[in-house]
């Protein structure tokens, strides 16, 4: 797309061919995405993220074993607050597993508190 732009500012290309090729192809995308549950989109996740969320253990265990009950399998959840590992035995299991750690390395609760997310260059504030 990038090049096709830079040929539609060198007089090259017509814009508006552009933008309809560009167009037709977004729009078949975005409606195809439209079409898609949300469980299939975090099971395809899970899957793509497998060595992320579910890190061979030193011990050997399954990793996908839920450490509360010892029975459920953890996997990818959508919660209010965003995703999450979950037990497949909840409600009788409620064990969760934040996806972010917090600034210690631990993940064992998220850190609600003010973060610093740059430096002004100038004023030198946060």
């Amino acid at each position: 797309l990038e090049n096709q732009l830079d040929e539609v500012s060198m007089g090259k290309l017509a814009w508006k061919d552009v933008l309809k090729d560009f167009w037709s192809s977004f729009k078949g995308n975005v409606d195809e995405a439209k079409e898609l549950k949300i469980t299939e989109v975090l099971d395809a996740l899970q899957v793509m993220l497998e060595n992320y969320l579910f890190p061979t253990r030193e011990d050997g265990k399954d990793p996908h074993k839920c450490p509360k009950c010892e029975d459920g399998q953890l996997s990818l959840k959508l919660g209010k607050f965003g995703a999450f590992l979950g037990c497949s035995n909840y409600p009788e299991c409620n064990f969760t597993r934040p996806l972010v750690a917090n600034e210690n390395g631990s993940d064992s609760e998220l850190d609600a508190g003010p973060k610093v997310l740059g430096v002004d260059k100038e004023t030198g504030k946060e």
